[in-house]
């Protein structure tokens, strides 16, 4: 549950809570890819952008498809070449994720890419894309093509809000 916990933190940005909460659960179970991936995310949230890449690489020794989620943590720590150079070779990829590519782009500051790869992601039909109501992907929320996501998402217009999930220790 700690993982799971570490998770929602995640998306509503409570970044600090999602490190201690996924630490946590590392503590106690220290062999758990995902829970690596997710303090990946959370480390570069809080700019502890070394140990997010260290993070990003345990994760991918179990699952190398989460080479996306080391390509967010590059462009976190400013590393723009290597997060663009993953980002490209995913992209020609027969099976992209659009999703991740999102995610990337929204992180390097590109709205306009992030939005191109969120509308790719909803017409994929891929199954995270809804998380973009999310802290991390919050860049784009002002946008009116990410409006019109939402719509045809149909999803409430605050479905992440911080202020309505409990902290960690709380």
């Amino acid at each position: 549950w700690t993982t799971w916990l570490g998770d929602l933190d995640w998306a509503v940005g409570h970044w600090d809570d999602a490190v201690a909460r996924l630490q946590e659960a590392l503590d106690r179970f220290p062999n758990f890819p995902w829970a690596y991936n997710m303090l990946g995310f959370a480390l570069s949230r809080v700019g502890r952008h070394e140990e997010a890449i260290a993070a990003h690489r345990k994760a991918m020794a179990a699952n190398p498809d989460w080479v996306l989620s080391l390509a967010d943590a590059y462009a976190a720590a400013g590393r723009t070449v290597e997060a663009r150079r993953i980002a490209d070779s995913v992209a020609r990829a027969p099976s992209r994720d659009a999703y991740g590519l999102t995610l990337v782009y929204a992180t390097l500051g590109e709205p306009d890419e992030a939005m191109r790869w969120a509308e790719a992601a909803f017409d994929d039909r891929h199954p995270a894309t809804p998380w973009i109501m999310c802290a991390m992907f919050e860049a784009l929320h002002a946008s009116p093509r990410f409006e019109v996501l939402r719509q045809r998402l149909n999803l409430p217009a605050s479905s992440c809000s911080p202020d309505e999930w409990p902290r960690a220790g709380g």
